[in-house]
């Protein structure tokens, strides 16, 4: 499974980081990894910490990419 972050203007720990968060949530989750993690997007945003709900929302999208490449 290959995670890339084309265009993602983010620093490159955070982008390193949000990676290795999306490898591990399809190792756990697989198939539903994508929904947990908007899921946990949701959760934060509702809570009104939009730093960390914007940051789920960019694992959420290196998930669903590395699932599409994989189909």
């Amino acid at each position: 499974m290959c995670f890339s972050v084309p265009g993602m203007a983010a620093s490159v720990l955070d982008t390193v980081d949000d990676m290795a968060l999306a490898e591990a949530m399809v190792r756990v989750w697989g198939q539903q990894a994508a929904l947990k993690a908007s899921d946990n997007a949701c959760t934060q945003a509702c809570m009104g910490n939009e730093d960390s709900a914007r940051k789920w929302r960019r694992v959420m999208a290196l998930i669903a990419a590395a699932l599409r490449s994989e189909t």
